[in-house]
Protein backbone atom coordinates (compact mmCIF):
# COMPACT_ATOMS: atom_id res chain seq x y z
CA UNK A 1 0.00 0.00 0.00
CA UNK A 2 2.85 2.29 0.88
CA UNK A 3 4.57 1.66 -2.50
CA UNK A 4 1.25 2.41 -4.26
CA UNK A 5 1.04 5.87 -2.62
CA UNK A 6 4.63 6.66 -3.69
CA UNK A 7 3.90 5.69 -7.28
CA UNK A 8 0.71 7.80 -7.32
CA UNK A 9 2.64 10.89 -6.13
CA UNK A 10 5.27 10.45 -8.82
CA UNK A 11 2.60 10.12 -11.53
CA UNK A 12 0.75 13.24 -10.26
CA UNK A 13 3.89 15.36 -10.32
CA UNK A 14 4.73 14.19 -13.81
CA UNK A 15 1.19 14.98 -15.00
CA UNK A 16 1.37 18.52 -13.63
CA UNK A 17 4.73 19.10 -15.29
CA UNK A 18 3.37 17.98 -18.65
CA UNK A 19 0.31 20.20 -18.28
CA UNK A 20 2.43 23.23 -17.52
CA UNK A 21 4.67 22.58 -20.50
CA UNK A 22 1.68 22.13 -22.78
CA UNK A 23 0.24 25.40 -21.56
CA UNK A 24 3.51 27.16 -22.35
CA UNK A 25 3.53 25.73 -25.83
CA UNK A 26 -0.02 26.90 -26.40
CA UNK A 27 0.89 30.43 -25.18
CA UNK A 28 3.83 30.60 -27.55
CA UNK A 29 1.41 30.38 -30.43
CA UNK A 30 -0.09 33.79 -29.46
CA UNK A 31 1.94 36.65 -31.03
CA UNK A 32 3.30 39.48 -28.86
CA UNK A 33 1.19 42.73 -28.92
CA UNK A 34 2.65 46.20 -28.51
CA UNK A 35 0.32 49.24 -28.65
CA UNK A 36 1.11 51.76 -31.38
CA UNK A 37 0.46 55.48 -31.65
CA UNK A 38 -2.13 54.87 -34.38
CA UNK A 39 -4.27 52.64 -32.16
CA UNK A 40 -6.54 55.20 -30.44
CA UNK A 41 -8.43 52.45 -28.62
CA UNK A 42 -5.33 51.51 -26.67
CA UNK A 43 -3.16 54.66 -26.53
CA UNK A 44 -5.03 57.95 -25.97
CA UNK A 45 -3.42 60.95 -27.71
CA UNK A 46 -4.54 64.39 -26.39
CA UNK A 47 -6.01 66.51 -29.16
CA UNK A 48 -7.31 69.45 -27.14
CA UNK A 49 -5.13 72.09 -25.50
CA UNK A 50 -5.67 75.28 -23.52
CA UNK A 51 -3.26 78.20 -23.48
CA UNK A 52 -3.03 80.73 -20.68
CA UNK A 53 -0.56 83.62 -20.81
CA UNK A 54 0.04 87.31 -21.41
CA UNK A 55 0.28 89.63 -24.42
CA UNK A 56 2.40 92.78 -24.64
CA UNK A 57 1.44 94.93 -27.63
CA UNK A 58 2.71 98.18 -29.06
CA UNK A 59 1.54 100.07 -32.10
CA UNK A 60 -1.62 101.65 -30.71
CA UNK A 61 -1.68 105.31 -31.70
CA UNK A 62 -3.71 108.22 -30.35
CA UNK A 63 -4.09 111.84 -31.43
CA UNK A 64 -5.91 114.70 -29.70
CA UNK A 65 -7.43 117.90 -31.01
CA UNK A 66 -10.42 120.19 -31.06
CA UNK A 67 -11.19 123.75 -29.97
CA UNK A 68 -12.55 125.19 -26.77
CA UNK A 69 -14.02 128.43 -25.41
CA UNK A 70 -13.07 129.07 -21.80
CA UNK A 71 -14.71 131.53 -19.42
CA UNK A 72 -15.56 131.69 -15.75
CA UNK A 73 -18.59 129.47 -15.23
CA UNK A 74 -20.26 132.01 -12.91
CA UNK A 75 -19.41 134.99 -15.14
CA UNK A 76 -22.47 137.06 -16.04
CA UNK A 77 -22.00 140.74 -16.85
CA UNK A 78 -25.42 141.49 -18.36
CA UNK A 79 -26.26 144.40 -20.60
CA UNK A 80 -24.11 147.51 -20.84
CA UNK A 81 -26.67 149.69 -19.09
CA UNK A 82 -29.11 149.23 -16.25
CA UNK A 83 -28.90 148.02 -12.66
CA UNK A 84 -28.36 144.26 -12.38
CA UNK A 85 -26.42 141.55 -10.65
CA UNK A 86 -23.09 141.40 -12.51
CA UNK A 87 -20.34 138.89 -11.89
CA UNK A 88 -16.90 139.46 -13.39
CA UNK A 89 -13.64 137.53 -13.33
CA UNK A 90 -12.23 139.95 -10.75
CA UNK A 91 -15.26 141.26 -8.88
CA UNK A 92 -19.00 141.79 -8.74
CA UNK A 93 -21.56 144.59 -8.64
CA UNK A 94 -25.12 144.13 -7.35
CA UNK A 95 -28.08 146.47 -6.69
CA UNK A 96 -27.81 148.71 -3.68
CA UNK A 97 -28.59 147.07 -0.35
CA UNK A 98 -28.85 150.19 1.85
CA UNK A 99 -32.01 150.58 3.94
CA UNK A 100 -33.62 153.04 6.36
CA UNK A 101 -36.35 153.03 8.96
CA UNK A 102 -39.56 154.75 7.81
CA UNK A 103 -41.84 156.70 10.17
CA UNK A 104 -43.81 153.54 10.82
CA UNK A 105 -40.70 151.74 12.06
CA UNK A 106 -40.36 149.50 9.00
CA UNK A 107 -37.06 148.79 7.26
CA UNK A 108 -37.30 149.87 3.61
CA UNK A 109 -34.78 150.40 0.76
CA UNK A 110 -33.46 153.90 0.36
CA UNK A 111 -34.40 155.93 -2.65
CA UNK A 112 -32.08 155.04 -5.56
CA UNK A 113 -29.22 157.50 -5.88
CA UNK A 114 -27.15 155.79 -8.61
CA UNK A 115 -24.76 154.18 -6.13
CA UNK A 116 -24.51 150.79 -4.42
CA UNK A 117 -22.96 149.40 -1.26
CA UNK A 118 -22.95 145.80 -2.57
CA UNK A 119 -19.87 145.12 -4.64
CA UNK A 120 -16.39 143.57 -4.53
CA UNK A 121 -13.02 143.59 -6.28
CA UNK A 122 -9.72 141.79 -5.74
CA UNK A 123 -6.77 143.60 -7.36
CA UNK A 124 -5.34 147.06 -6.68
CA UNK A 125 -4.70 147.59 -10.41
CA UNK A 126 -8.46 147.80 -10.89
CA UNK A 127 -8.46 151.09 -8.97
CA UNK A 128 -5.53 152.61 -10.83
CA UNK A 129 -6.24 151.51 -14.39
CA UNK A 130 -8.50 154.53 -14.87
CA UNK A 131 -8.22 157.03 -11.98
CA UNK A 132 -11.51 157.67 -10.18
CA UNK A 133 -13.02 154.41 -11.40
CA UNK A 134 -13.01 150.71 -10.56
CA UNK A 135 -12.39 148.56 -13.63
CA UNK A 136 -14.22 145.24 -13.72
CA UNK A 137 -13.14 142.63 -16.27
CA UNK A 138 -14.69 139.60 -17.93
CA UNK A 139 -12.35 137.27 -19.80
CA UNK A 140 -12.79 134.49 -22.30
CA UNK A 141 -10.22 132.52 -24.31
CA UNK A 142 -10.93 130.63 -27.53
CA UNK A 143 -8.20 128.24 -28.66
CA UNK A 144 -7.10 128.70 -32.26
CA UNK A 145 -4.78 125.68 -32.58
CA UNK A 146 -6.71 123.27 -34.81
CA UNK A 147 -3.88 120.76 -35.22
CA UNK A 148 -3.88 117.27 -33.72
CA UNK A 149 -1.29 116.30 -31.11
CA UNK A 150 -0.14 112.70 -31.36
CA UNK A 151 0.75 110.49 -28.44
CA UNK A 152 1.61 106.81 -28.76
CA UNK A 153 0.68 104.88 -25.60
CA UNK A 154 3.27 102.78 -23.82
CA UNK A 155 3.39 98.99 -24.18
CA UNK A 156 -0.10 97.62 -23.57
CA UNK A 157 0.03 94.63 -21.24
CA UNK A 158 -2.77 92.10 -21.09
CA UNK A 159 -3.81 88.50 -20.57
CA UNK A 160 -5.07 85.88 -22.99
CA UNK A 161 -6.70 82.47 -22.97
CA UNK A 162 -7.14 80.22 -26.00
CA UNK A 163 -8.50 76.77 -26.79
CA UNK A 164 -7.09 74.61 -29.61
CA UNK A 165 -8.30 71.41 -31.29
CA UNK A 166 -5.93 69.30 -33.37
CA UNK A 167 -7.79 68.06 -36.46
CA UNK A 168 -5.29 65.84 -38.27
CA UNK A 169 -2.24 65.59 -40.52
CA UNK A 170 -1.62 67.68 -43.62
CA UNK A 171 -1.42 65.37 -46.68
CA UNK A 172 0.10 62.57 -44.61
CA UNK A 173 3.13 64.66 -43.61
CA UNK A 174 4.51 65.34 -40.15
CA UNK A 175 2.72 68.69 -40.19
CA UNK A 176 -0.69 68.84 -38.52
CA UNK A 177 -3.50 71.34 -38.59
CA UNK A 178 -6.13 72.46 -36.13
CA UNK A 179 -8.48 75.21 -35.07
CA UNK A 180 -7.99 77.85 -32.36
CA UNK A 181 -10.29 80.33 -30.62
CA UNK A 182 -9.09 82.81 -28.04
CA UNK A 183 -9.89 85.82 -25.91
CA UNK A 184 -7.50 88.53 -24.70
CA UNK A 185 -7.71 91.84 -22.84
CA UNK A 186 -5.26 94.76 -23.21
CA UNK A 187 -5.25 98.22 -21.67
CA UNK A 188 -5.29 101.64 -23.35
CA UNK A 189 -3.71 104.63 -21.61
CA UNK A 190 -2.40 107.82 -23.19
CA UNK A 191 -2.00 111.36 -21.87
CA UNK A 192 -0.27 114.48 -23.13
CA UNK A 193 -0.28 118.25 -22.61
CA UNK A 194 0.42 121.32 -24.75
CA UNK A 195 0.25 125.10 -24.51
CA UNK A 196 -2.11 126.36 -27.20
CA UNK A 197 -2.53 129.73 -28.88
CA UNK A 198 -5.82 131.47 -28.16
CA UNK A 199 -7.84 134.58 -28.89
CA UNK A 200 -8.36 136.22 -25.50
CA UNK A 201 -11.34 138.58 -25.31
CA UNK A 202 -11.44 141.12 -22.46
CA UNK A 203 -14.56 143.11 -21.66
CA UNK A 204 -13.99 146.03 -19.28
CA UNK A 205 -16.71 147.93 -17.42
CA UNK A 206 -15.84 151.15 -15.57
CA UNK A 207 -17.72 152.07 -12.37
CA UNK A 208 -17.43 155.50 -10.77
CA UNK A 209 -16.06 155.88 -7.25
CA UNK A 210 -17.83 159.23 -6.93
CA UNK A 211 -14.65 161.02 -5.89
CA UNK A 212 -13.76 158.49 -3.20
CA UNK A 213 -10.46 156.67 -2.94
CA UNK A 214 -10.36 153.02 -3.94
CA UNK A 215 -10.32 150.66 -0.95
CA UNK A 216 -7.06 148.92 -0.03
CA UNK A 217 -6.89 145.33 -1.33
CA UNK A 218 -3.17 144.72 -0.74
CA UNK A 219 -3.91 141.97 1.79
CA UNK A 220 -7.48 140.80 1.18
CA UNK A 221 -10.17 141.42 -1.44
CA UNK A 222 -12.66 144.16 -0.75
CA UNK A 223 -16.20 142.90 -0.20
CA UNK A 224 -18.97 145.39 0.57
CA UNK A 225 -21.17 146.07 2.44
CA UNK A 226 -18.77 146.74 5.31
CA UNK A 227 -20.14 147.37 8.81
CA UNK A 228 -18.30 148.92 11.77
CA UNK A 229 -20.06 149.22 15.10
CA UNK A 230 -23.39 148.58 13.43
CA UNK A 231 -22.82 151.36 10.93
CA UNK A 232 -22.45 150.81 7.18
CA UNK A 233 -19.07 152.27 6.26
CA UNK A 234 -18.92 150.85 2.73
CA UNK A 235 -17.26 152.76 -0.07
CA UNK A 236 -20.10 153.45 -2.47
CA UNK A 237 -19.74 152.58 -6.15
CA UNK A 238 -21.81 153.49 -9.17
CA UNK A 239 -24.58 150.91 -9.59
CA UNK A 240 -24.10 150.55 -13.36
CA UNK A 241 -21.21 150.83 -15.82
CA UNK A 242 -20.38 154.26 -17.19
CA UNK A 243 -18.30 152.79 -20.00
CA UNK A 244 -17.81 149.37 -21.58
CA UNK A 245 -15.05 148.34 -23.96
CA UNK A 246 -14.12 145.02 -25.53
CA UNK A 247 -10.83 143.96 -27.12
CA UNK A 248 -9.50 140.66 -28.48
CA UNK A 249 -5.82 139.70 -28.67
CA UNK A 250 -4.21 136.59 -30.13
CA UNK A 251 -1.77 135.19 -27.58
CA UNK A 252 0.59 132.25 -28.13
CA UNK A 253 0.85 129.49 -25.53
CA UNK A 254 -2.01 131.02 -23.56
CA UNK A 255 -4.13 127.95 -22.83
CA UNK A 256 -2.75 124.84 -21.17
CA UNK A 257 -4.55 121.78 -22.54
CA UNK A 258 -4.26 118.29 -21.07
CA UNK A 259 -5.80 115.27 -22.81
CA UNK A 260 -6.18 111.87 -21.20
CA UNK A 261 -7.51 108.62 -22.65
CA UNK A 262 -7.87 105.42 -20.61
CA UNK A 263 -9.68 102.15 -21.12
CA UNK A 264 -9.21 98.65 -22.50
CA UNK A 265 -10.05 96.48 -25.48
CA UNK A 266 -11.12 92.85 -25.66
CA UNK A 267 -9.97 90.79 -28.65
CA UNK A 268 -11.90 87.71 -29.75
CA UNK A 269 -10.08 85.68 -32.41
CA UNK A 270 -10.54 82.44 -34.30
CA UNK A 271 -8.78 80.71 -37.16
CA UNK A 272 -6.82 77.67 -38.40
CA UNK A 273 -3.44 76.64 -36.99
CA UNK A 274 -0.50 74.69 -38.45
CA UNK A 275 1.76 72.57 -36.20
CA UNK A 276 5.28 71.76 -37.34
CA UNK A 277 7.39 69.41 -35.13
CA UNK A 278 11.02 70.55 -34.85
CA UNK A 279 12.39 68.06 -32.30
CA UNK A 280 10.84 65.65 -29.86
CA UNK A 281 10.13 68.57 -27.51
CA UNK A 282 10.11 71.68 -29.71
CA UNK A 283 7.46 72.55 -32.26
CA UNK A 284 6.40 75.65 -34.18
CA UNK A 285 2.85 76.84 -34.75
CA UNK A 286 1.45 79.35 -37.21
CA UNK A 287 -2.05 80.80 -37.11
CA UNK A 288 -4.06 83.46 -38.95
CA UNK A 289 -7.69 84.41 -38.85
CA UNK A 290 -10.34 86.96 -37.94
CA UNK A 291 -10.62 89.17 -34.86
CA UNK A 292 -13.44 91.17 -33.35
CA UNK A 293 -12.35 93.92 -30.96
CA UNK A 294 -14.62 95.49 -28.35
CA UNK A 295 -13.03 98.72 -27.06
CA UNK A 296 -14.19 100.98 -24.25
CA UNK A 297 -12.46 104.27 -23.42
CA UNK A 298 -12.94 107.34 -21.22
CA UNK A 299 -11.80 110.63 -22.75
CA UNK A 300 -10.96 113.57 -20.47
CA UNK A 301 -9.93 117.11 -21.46
CA UNK A 302 -8.79 119.86 -19.07
CA UNK A 303 -8.03 123.38 -20.34
CA UNK A 304 -7.05 126.45 -18.31
CA UNK A 305 -5.64 129.95 -18.63
CA UNK A 306 -4.69 132.74 -16.19
CA UNK A 307 -6.21 136.15 -17.01
CA UNK A 308 -4.52 139.43 -16.06
CA UNK A 309 -6.73 139.76 -12.99
CA UNK A 310 -8.87 137.21 -11.25
CA UNK A 311 -8.58 133.52 -10.62
CA UNK A 312 -7.50 130.92 -13.13
CA UNK A 313 -10.24 129.95 -15.58
CA UNK A 314 -10.51 126.24 -16.31
CA UNK A 315 -12.80 123.76 -18.00
CA UNK A 316 -13.07 119.99 -17.62
CA UNK A 317 -15.12 117.72 -19.91
CA UNK A 318 -15.31 113.95 -20.17
CA UNK A 319 -17.30 111.13 -21.71
CA UNK A 320 -17.05 107.42 -22.49
CA UNK A 321 -17.44 105.45 -25.71
CA UNK A 322 -17.63 101.81 -26.77
CA UNK A 323 -16.66 100.61 -30.25
CA UNK A 324 -16.84 97.26 -32.08
CA UNK A 325 -14.05 96.77 -34.65
CA UNK A 326 -13.49 93.81 -37.04
CA UNK A 327 -10.01 92.84 -38.27
CA UNK A 328 -7.48 90.05 -38.66
CA UNK A 329 -4.46 88.58 -36.85
CA UNK A 330 -1.30 86.59 -37.59
CA UNK A 331 0.55 84.57 -34.90
CA UNK A 332 3.79 82.56 -34.85
CA UNK A 333 4.84 80.59 -31.76
CA UNK A 334 7.57 78.24 -30.58
CA UNK A 335 6.42 75.59 -28.10
CA UNK A 336 8.43 73.50 -25.65
CA UNK A 337 6.86 70.32 -24.25
CA UNK A 338 7.79 69.85 -20.58
CA UNK A 339 5.63 66.71 -20.32
CA UNK A 340 3.19 64.88 -22.53
CA UNK A 341 0.39 67.17 -21.35
CA UNK A 342 2.01 70.51 -20.49
CA UNK A 343 4.41 72.95 -22.06
CA UNK A 344 5.51 76.54 -22.59
CA UNK A 345 5.05 78.83 -25.59
CA UNK A 346 6.64 82.07 -26.78
CA UNK A 347 5.71 83.90 -29.93
CA UNK A 348 4.98 87.04 -31.91
CA UNK A 349 1.63 88.53 -32.83
CA UNK A 350 0.37 91.06 -35.37
CA UNK A 351 -3.18 92.40 -35.26
CA UNK A 352 -5.11 94.91 -37.36
CA UNK A 353 -8.49 96.04 -36.08
CA UNK A 354 -9.00 99.53 -37.52
CA UNK A 355 -9.62 102.76 -35.60
CA UNK A 356 -12.37 104.93 -34.17
CA UNK A 357 -12.95 108.59 -33.22
CA UNK A 358 -14.27 109.75 -29.86
CA UNK A 359 -15.77 113.23 -29.37
CA UNK A 360 -16.59 115.13 -26.18
CA UNK A 361 -18.37 118.49 -25.88
CA UNK A 362 -18.98 120.94 -23.07
CA UNK A 363 -22.48 121.28 -21.63
CA UNK A 364 -22.94 124.67 -23.34
CA UNK A 365 -21.86 123.22 -26.69
CA UNK A 366 -19.18 125.89 -27.18
CA UNK A 367 -16.24 123.49 -26.84
CA UNK A 368 -15.67 120.27 -28.78
CA UNK A 369 -12.65 117.98 -28.49
CA UNK A 370 -11.77 114.82 -30.42
CA UNK A 371 -9.41 111.88 -30.11
CA UNK A 372 -8.57 109.20 -32.70
CA UNK A 373 -7.68 105.74 -31.42
CA UNK A 374 -5.76 103.73 -34.01
CA UNK A 375 -5.56 99.95 -33.46
CA UNK A 376 -4.68 99.11 -37.06
CA UNK A 377 -1.05 98.06 -36.52
CA UNK A 378 -0.60 96.22 -33.23
CA UNK A 379 2.45 94.01 -32.80
CA UNK A 380 4.18 92.40 -29.85
CA UNK A 381 4.97 89.20 -28.01
CA UNK A 382 2.94 86.56 -26.24
CA UNK A 383 4.02 83.86 -23.80
CA UNK A 384 2.51 81.44 -21.33
CA UNK A 385 1.75 77.83 -20.55
CA UNK A 386 -0.30 75.22 -22.41
CA UNK A 387 -2.12 72.16 -21.16
CA UNK A 388 -3.30 69.20 -23.24
CA UNK A 389 -6.19 66.91 -22.41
Amino acid sequence: MKKFRHAFCVLFVAFCACAVRAQKEDDSSIPDYTPTADDDLVLYIPKHSVRLGFRALSGAKTSFGGQGLLMLSTQSIGAETGVANRIYSDGSVSPDGRTLIDPSGNTVPIAPDGRTNTWSFIDSSQGTEVPGFIAMHAYSAKTTDASFHEKDPSLALGVEIASEREMGKVFGSRMKWGLIAGLSVNQIYATTSANLAADVTTTRDLYSLGGQAAPDVSSTPYVAPVNSGGVDVSVLLGDQPLDRSTKTASIANEVLSTWKLRGAYVTMRAGPTLYLPVTSRFSATFSAGAVLVYAGTTYEVTQSFKPETGDEVSQFVTNTKNALLPGFYVDADLQFAMTDTSGLYLGAVYQNSGDYVQTVSSTDGLSTYMTRVDLSSLQGIRAGVSFKF
